[in-house]
């Protein structure tokens, strides 16, 4: 009777300590696979592309209007435009979630007129994170990478 409860003892030895082994096998397999994957994941990662600068306002508006005060000085304008045209592009694409500290809501609605009766609206937050949107789509850029546009902006409002 005594062997035989020894006998079990070392079957259920082996049997645990071969389930230990298939368990450190499988999971050494998994780091050297997952090793692997990320090596050649590294090797193939494509090359990030530059951000390009596309304008904000494409070619010579003939007139514009800021928050309503419609501007024809052609020099105001082409300042305002080049203003805009400066600005960086944001680096991330799609919608995301911002949090602008200080955001009362005051902004800069910009309405361009062509000669050949098309518009063109772009937006410019005075305060906040300062987000610049074109066309109605989400913030493409931010004015805090030309300080000069709300300088500009400042001085047409006051001035009308």
């Amino acid at each position: 009777m005594w062997q035989e409860q020894v006998r079990w003892q070392r079957l259920l030895e082996r049997l645990e300590s071969g389930h230990w082994r298939r368990r450190a096998i499988t999971v050494g397999g998994l780091v050297l696979i997952s090793g692997f994957t990320f090596a050649v994941g590294l090797m193939l990662r494509p090359t990030p592309t530059p951000l390009l600068n596309i304008p904000l306002v494409m070619g010579s508006p003939k007139a514009m209007s800021v928050n309503g005060l419609i501007v024809r000085d052609p020099a105001t304008i082409t300042k305002v435009v080049q203003d805009l045209n400066r600005l960086a592009p944001s680096a991330e694409s799609g919608i995301a979630v911002q949090s602008c500290p200080n955001y009362i809501g005051q902004k800069y609605v910009l309405a361009f007129t062509y000669a050949n009766g098309d518009r063109w609206t772009v937006i410019v937050e005075r305060d906040g994170c300062e987000n610049v949107t074109a066309g109605g789509y989400w913030p493409r850029t931010s004015a805090f990478s030309n300080p000069q546009l709300l300088k500009d902006l400042d001085a047409i409002q006051s001035a009308g």
